[in-house]
């Protein structure tokens, strides 16, 4: 019995040795791409679906990114406030700054730049309004903001707001909403994932080996699929109810600005563009636009932002999906400096 149980013990060890072996080799090799759709910044989340790590710091092609201990991009805002204007940031990969540095973040910019305005950037990547919605209320609020800023990518948001995972993996679950009987209604409970699952989301994120029979799900965003396998074609079937998609989008927007107007905030709305929304093969923001859930609430056109500042869509934009340029984010800081009506750079 005694040497039954040595002798599985030793397969399990040497099973072990031998794929950590492997697994060093792929890496050696540059072999089996594990999915990279979310970096090895982030973590599995009950409420989320992924969250940043706190304290984690990444270099890539030479951009550096630093989550702090708090759990977000930049530099943490105090516990007490100790600038007139206390502003929070929610929003995807555009507003968390992808391709750029920490400094370089319209969040961290409209700090730097302005007298007396503290910037809290929350967003992260590849969130979308469900997400935002409940960071809002359980991270955004307690920060005390004046004004809570949501960056809006007209791209995927509105796909987001109504699937269930990761619009770039299909894997990673994440809350999203109905509309049933006039309510709207939040999905979550398949967040909860047991620990097979979650130890699988891992493995897809981090092991070559894994990759080697799992390939990267968004090696280009740009592009989407042909096959309607992939991301793109996740994309086309949460949109084929295009007046569904809207209403639920716009539901959550409203309520995100009713949550913060309680809570004593304010709330904005950045409208960004992607280049069909540019070139205006789509009309996604004219839509939210005029809902009724949204009469009440600042939708900002980025585009007719940047065309007034004689921006062209390549100037501000990295891709088609529209994250954005280091001069992108610098007239984002500019904008919603005057959107919000602070106080002009010192001289």
């Amino acid at each position: 019995m005694r040497q039954n149980l040595l002798l599985a013990v030793a397969s399990v060890v040497f099973l072990l040795v031998l794929l950590a072996g492997i697994e060093v080799a792929l890496r050696v090799l540059g072999v089996g791409a594990p999915d990279q759709a979310l970096t090895g910044l982030h973590a599995y989340s009950e409420v989320y679906g992924w969250a940043p790590r706190p304290g984690m710091r990444l270099e890539s092609e030479g951009i550096v990114t630093t989550i702090n201990d708090h759990g977000y991009r930049g530099e943490a805002l105090p516990d007490a406030k100790t600038a007139r204007h206390r502003i929070v940031v929610l929003g995807d990969s555009i507003a968390f700054g992808l391709y750029v540095q920490d400094a370089q973040t319209f969040s961290a910019l409209l700090q730097s730049q302005r007298r007396d305005v503290e910037v809290g950037n929350l967003s992260v990547q590849g969130y979308g309004p469900g997400q935002e919605l409940a960071k809002l209320e359980r991270e955004a609020l307690p920060l005390h903001p004046d004004v809570i800023v949501v960056a809006m990518c007209l791209s995927n948001d509105l796909a987001d707001a109504v699937l269930p995972v990761f619009l770039y993996d299909g894997v990673h679950p994440k809350p999203y909403h109905r509309v049933e009987d006039g309510r709207l209604v939040l999905y979550d409970g398949h967040l909860r994932l047991p620990a097979r699952d979650r130890l699988g989301l891992f493995l897809r994120q981090h092991s070559r080996i894994v990759g080697l029979f799992n390939p990267p799900s968004s090696a280009v965003l740009e592009d989407g699929d042909e096959d309607g396998r992939g991301w793109g074609g996740r994309k086309r079937a949460a949109l084929k109810d295009r007046a569904g998609a809207i209403d639920v989008t716009s539901r959550v927007l409203a309520e995100m600005a009713a949550r913060a107007r309680a809570g004593g905030a304010d709330l904005v709305v950045l409208a960004f563009p992607d280049r069909d929304e540019w070139d205006g093969v789509s009309h996604w923001r004219n839509a939210l636009a005029r809902t009724p859930p949204l009469k009440d609430v600042q939708v900002v056109a980025m585009a007719e932002r940047f065309r007034h500042l004689g921006l062209g869509f390549d100037d501000f934009a990295l891709d088609g999906i529209g994250h954005l340029t280091p001069a992108g984010h610098q007239a984002t800081a500019r904008i919603l400096a005057n959107v919000l009506r602070l106080p002009d750079p010192p001289r």
